[in-house]
């Protein structure tokens, strides 16, 4: 496990639940092994294989027929409303005339019981069977889920509940709320394996000049390098107050390699014309002390352009970053 602690999981009371209307035969909502093909993740494109469609409105996640990759569909809901629209979204997925080549994200056999909505975050409770699905598939299942309801606009998260209990993972640790951050966006490519683990990673205050230390689980692909995993995560804001990404918009990051412990980032010159209102400092070192704490990597070198020793509007990038925690807040 690379993080340290468990993240907090977010426990929704039980209010009251609104029962998904099934339509005439009061069909249970059916799923099956469908997944995230983006969080190629998070959240997530730039997938081998995977068809780019044109842009949309609104996308449906499938799953390959294999279950390890997600599939986009192009959709327009007809319903108005959160509630229509989070009920019209969860009887397509179980469809399997909708999901046409693909595997439904919601498998024959399991049913959406009810869902809660609090707070932004969207309660599903699956009945008893959901925790029979084997750990990959349910996965890449849960991976489509969210990515396609945090497209409706008053969601903010999504929770797994089997019948009144949270979803737990094989440790028995809560999961939590999950978004599109929970998910690295490359399940679409061909993979052998999905794994999860635990993250620390450091991201920059909303101030600027301090960091703000964040656990966090991620689902990946097994053959993603752990660092560029790492580096896009700070590219994307966590889902915390008081924090924001050390990699901001239109900052490229052109190569990242690991030799003899030394994590070498090369990042082009924006990085040094970040607009949000972010120190260097704090922004090199949101890198280094994250990537410290992959197990293959002591230090970090900053390249800019791929030069060593780079100095841009009187900056000097030069020598190895050791890892330096004194800017986290406590």
């Amino acid at each position: 496990m690379f993080g340290r602690k468990r993240k907090n999981a977010i426990i929704l009371p039980a209010p009251e639940r609104l029962p998904i209307k099934m339509g005439q035969k009061k069909k249970a909502l059916r799923k099956i092994s469908a997944v995230l093909s983006v969080v190629g993740l998070l959240l997530l494109a730039g997938c081998s294989g995977q068809t780019i469609l044109p842009n949309a409105d609104f996308y449906l996640y499938y799953l390959d027929n294999e279950g390890v990759a997600l599939r986009q569909k192009a959709a327009t809901l007809a319903s108005e409303g959160t509630n229509g629209q989070i009920e019209e979204v969860l009887r397509r997925l179980a469809d399997p005339d909708e999901a046409g080549d693909n595997s439904t994200a919601i498998p024959e056999g399991i049913e959406v019981l009810s869902y809660d909505m609090k707070d932004g975050i969207l309660a599903l409770h699956f009945s008893a069977p959901y925790k029979d699905i084997p750990s990959a598939s349910e996965v890449m299942l849960r991976a489509a889920l969210v990515k396609t309801l945090m497209q409706i606009d008053d969601v903010n998260a999504v929770q797994f509940y089997v019948e009144d209990k949270p979803l737990t993972d094989a440790a028995g640790n809560e999961l939590g709320a999950q978004n599109d951050e929970t998910f690295l966006t490359s399940f679409g490519e061909e993979t052998d394996d999905i794994e999860s683990d635990r993250f620390t990673l450091y991201y920059v205050s909303q101030k600027g000049d301090k960091l703000v230390r964040v656990e966090t689980r991620i689902y990946y692909n097994s053959n993603t390098a752990l660092e560029n995993l790492v580096l896009e995560h700070l590219a994307q804001d966590p889902e915390i107050k008081g924090a924001q990404a050390a990699i901001a918009d239109g900052v490229r990051v052109l190569d990242v390699s690991v030799s003899d412990g030394i994590c070498y980032v090369d990042l082009d010159a924006n990085f040094l014309s970040q607009t949000t209102g972010m120190s260097t400092q704090a922004a090199i070192y949101a890198i280094v002390d994250s990537l410290a704490q992959l197990p293959d990597i002591d230090k970090v070198q900053i390249l800019i352009n791929n030069e060593e020793n780079a100095v841009v509007d009187s900056n000097s990038f030069s020598g190895l970053y050791e890892p330096d925690y004194s800017l986290v807040l406590k």
